[in-house]
């Protein structure tokens, strides 16, 4: 749990018990004010009930003896406000108490008015007998009303003492329950607060000293205790750090001994960069001169025309050719047309092998014939379609190749009618990089991953090569070559083709 919930719940707490002791102390308190006010109100309606009983009383004897009717209305106020104080009378008297003396008291209130007027009404009728016996009757319940009402207040007195006295130990049960509440409450926070800046401490001083003990460049201090809190977030952080720190410092001595051993092979390299350009040397020396290779077929295909081999002099002429044009530096750049004119004579060799078997069009629709490509572009396309495509079938086949313009530049097509290929051969359809060995068959080691990463190193842009081809359909592929090279393959000239 997080501190600040820690101090949340605490603070909760106290203050729900300070609620639930103050609740009860109102509750109490209000308690015993309600005893108070109902005791003053019976005091007080039971007083006015003594009051207008001997005001009536009064009133009454007045109207006996002068009979007049100021005397009679003052009688009738007083009769009216004394049944005022008997409705009273029912509202505020205790449940608990004797119902039989409260049930007489309250229908005595109401006796006696009645034998008041009824002593009236005789008077006035002149009937002396009755008149006498209802006057002797409302004094005797005067008398009695009077004795009663002060039995009741006696009662109440008693009552309001022994209400009194637990009131009094009520509140000192109060007053020890609010001191006891407040010592604990008290005592709580402040054993709370010790045990949580403890807890907040503790880790606090560890951090202190194991960043000392970092600053002086120990990091073998073990790791700060993790704790489910905000200071554990940072203990956590604080343990990550020394760790992140220790494996840079490690890296560090790590990329600094490498370093050394780097400029050591440096060193070495060098020497060995030296003798292998002092062999290299030796090994060019020892090599035939392609010159010489080239002037040897001529010199074969005049032979075998003067012999009248004409088709064997045209292709020993054609190998000739091919072979000076693969003999270009391979970063070097060529016209479209010298690419095409370069496979068309890879074509007739293949004729001149596979016979009537392969047959080959070229369909030229693009006056774009300058546009520049890297050399030995189109080579392995071809090748593929031959080797791959119509070598397998008895019954051979043909390639059609196609030129034409788009938006962009031209779309160069070499599609065969051979076996096809399924998703997965498509998807290892190119061979091995420049400079590897090349496959079966193959005059080069260029695959197509070699030509796409040519092509995107002189266009910068990618997708240049797409491959479409079904099991039993043949094969198309094409190229194509935007207008306006961006890349870092250099031009063919005069000076580099010289050189071989």
């Amino acid at each position: 749990m997080r501190i600040h919930q820690k101090f949340m719940v605490f603070f909760v707490v106290v203050l729900c018990a300070m609620g639930a002791i103050s609740w009860y102390l109102y509750s109490s308190g209000k308690a015993t004010s309600e005893q108070y006010d109902d005791i003053l109100d019976r005091f007080l309606v039971l007083n006015e009930i003594s009051q207008h009983t001997s005001e009536a009383g009064r009133h009454f004897e007045q109207y006996l003896l002068l009979q007049t009717e100021p005397q009679l209305d003052a009688l009738r106020e007083s009769q009216e406000a004394l049944e005022q104080s008997r409705t009273l009378f029912t509202i505020i008297m205790p449940e608990e108490h004797d119902s039989s003396l409260y049930k007489n008291y309250y229908h005595m209130l109401a006796y006696f008015n009645h034998e008041m007027n009824a002593a009236v009404i005789t008077q006035r009728n002149q009937e002396t007998g009755m008149h006498l016996l209802h006057r002797d009757e409302a004094e005797k319940v005067a008398s009695w009303l009077n004795d009663t009402t002060l039995q009741l207040i006696n009662a109440e007195l008693h009552d309001y003492h022994d209400m009194h006295a637990a009131a009094l130990e009520e509140r000192e049960s109060q007053l020890t329950l609010a001191l006891n509440g407040a010592g604990i409450l008290f005592l709580s926070s402040i054993v709370f607060t010790y045990f949580m800046s403890k807890r907040i401490l503790r880790p606090v001083r560890k951090l202190i000293h194991q960043s000392n003990e970092i600053s002086a460049g120990n990091f073998t201090v073990e790791d700060i205790q993790v704790t489910n809190d905000e200071v554990g977030v940072l203990s956590a952080t604080f343990n990550q750090m020394k760790h992140n720190l220790q494996q840079l410092i490690g890296e560090m001595k790590e990329r600094a001994r490498l370093e050394r051993i780097v400029k050591d092979n440096e060193i070495e390299q060098v020497q060995t960069l030296r003798l292998l350009k002092e062999m290299e040397l030796k090994s060019l020396q020892n090599q035939m001169n392609p010159h010489f290779l080239f002037n040897t077929l001529n010199t074969t295909a005049k032979m075998a025309y003067v012999e009248g081999a004409g088709g064997t002099s045209k292709l020993i002429v054609a190998i000739s050719k091919l072979l000076r044009y693969n003999l270009k530096p391979i970063e070097s750049r060529v016209t479209l047309a010298e690419e095409l004119e370069h496979i068309q004579k890879y074509a007739d060799i293949q004729r001149a092998r596979f016979g009537e078997r392969v047959s080959v069009e070229v369909d030229i629709r693009t006056d774009r014939l300058d546009l520049r490509l890297p050399v030995l572009t189109l080579q392995p396309l071809i090748e593929n379609a031959f080797i791959h495509g119509l070598d397998p079938l008895e019954e051979g086949g043909s390639i059609y190749i196609t030129a034409e313009d788009t938006e962009m530049g031209v779309a160069v097509t070499v599609r065969d009618t051979g076996i096809g290929m399924s998703e997965e051969a498509v998807e290892r359809a190119a061979y091995a990089d420049s400079g590897s060995t090349a496959p079966n068959g193959h005059l080069t080691g260029i695959g197509l991953v070699n030509v796409q990463k040519r092509l995107q190193l002189l266009f910068d842009q990618p997708d240049l090569v797409s491959i479409e081809s079904e099991p039993g359909s043949g094969t198309a592929v094409t190229l194509f070559i935007p207008m306006e090279p961006k890349g870092v393959i250099r031009d063919e000239t005069p000076h580099a083709a010289g050189g071989r």
